[in-house]
């Protein structure tokens, strides 16, 4: 065998992996369109930056091997997933609306076992949030709790195990006014809600639906379609009253999910806009991951921060956000 005839059975087996790869691509998008009318496809939706970059890769193999068709066709891909990102990663962040009183709240997904209980006691200890919503609760993290209760001295928490993957643990260093735990969807999947207010004059105060949804489909049906739908309905009551609200936590959905989309139409606002790309879940693929864990914010509550903190051995990074609320508007007594 020549040289030559080496180099092209090469060349032609890349670019063999070069259509295949495009094919791929394409079924993928294809499926990610097709899931607005279709839930069979949800689980395509979710990876646009991850399409962007495989079409980018790709277009830049077609330009190697001379493939002008591969590549327009791989660029063209790619591209077209920088739609749905745009509002978070190029655009302005959400002009904060006014210098009323700030609340800090963090949401974290600990992972059960596999959280640091070194690493969330330090958190605990060094931490400037006002509130904290936990989940995936594991026994090694009860002494970071029981060290924390000074700090924290107002807690939510919901019945069962401990080591129960859907349960809540609230920390707030602010009374939880009309705290409740729905159980609409059973014990093991509860939803918790509840009232906490900034210091001001007059009263500043924000309601809360927290949560830790099911991951789509599978066993669970459309369980995590039903408790997001839930959560988001306790707030969207709210705001109609006049109250400020959010709903926050590990809700196992991006926000290029048709189920996210009908948060939005409900009103809400993702607290991640313009803040550029901020994976959460899984941590060991980095930049690579996808946004799963959320704070989502009524018309009311403006955004100051928004930022990733350290996973502390889970695999999902915990979200922190700086509301500013307005004094007076509306909250309920």
């Amino acid at each position: 065998m020549t040289e030559k005839s080496r180099y092209t059975r090469l060349g032609r087996f890349f670019a063999l992996l070069l259509w295949l790869g495009i094919a791929i691509l394409a079924l993928a998008v294809l499926g990610a369109l097709l899931a607005r009318v279709l839930p069979a496809f949800d689980v395509l939706v979710h990876f646009p930056a991850q399409y962007l970059v495989a079409g980018v890769g790709l277009a830049l193999l077609a330009l190697l091997l001379r493939r002008t068709r591969a590549f327009v066709l791989a660029l063209g891909l790619g591209l077209g997933n920088l739609a749905p990102l745009w509002p978070y990663v190029v655009a302005p962040p959400l002009a904060v609306a006014g210098q009323g009183p700030a609340l800090r709240l963090v949401t974290a997904n600990l992972n059960g076992m596999h959280a640091d209980a070194a690493a969330l006691s330090a958190f605990l200890r060094r931490t400037d949030a006002d509130i904290i919503v936990l989940t995936e609760l594991a026994g090694q993290q009860e002494p970071a709790y029981a060290e924390a209760a000074t700090r924290f001295p107002h807690r939510l928490r919901t019945p069962g195990s401990r080591h129960q993957p859907f349960a809540l643990l609230v920390l707030s260093r602010r009374p939880l006014e009309q705290a409740v735990i729905h159980q609409p969807f059973g014990i093991d999947y509860p939803i918790v809600e509840f009232r906490a207010c900034a210091d001001a004059v007059p009263p500043a105060c924000v309601r809360v639906a927290a949560l830790h949804a099911v991951r789509p489909g599978g066993e669970f049906g459309r369980l995590r379609d039903h408790m997001l739908g839930f959560a988001a309905e306790r707030v969207r009551q709210a705001a109609v009253a006049g109250e400020q609200a959010i709903v926050a936590g590990d809700l196992n959905v991006t926000p290029w999910s048709p189920a996210f989309g009908y948060l939005v139409n409900l009103g809400l606002r993702d607290a991640a806009l313009g803040q550029g790309w901020h994976p959460t879940w899984p941590t060991s693929l980095g930049p690579v991951g996808i946004p799963i864990d959320h704070v989502l914010v009524s018309p009311r509550v403006a955004v100051r921060d928004y930022r990733l903190l350290d996973a502390m051995g889970s695999d999902h990074r915990p979200v922190a956000v700086t509301l500013v609320l307005t004094a007076g508007a509306g909250n309920k007594p």
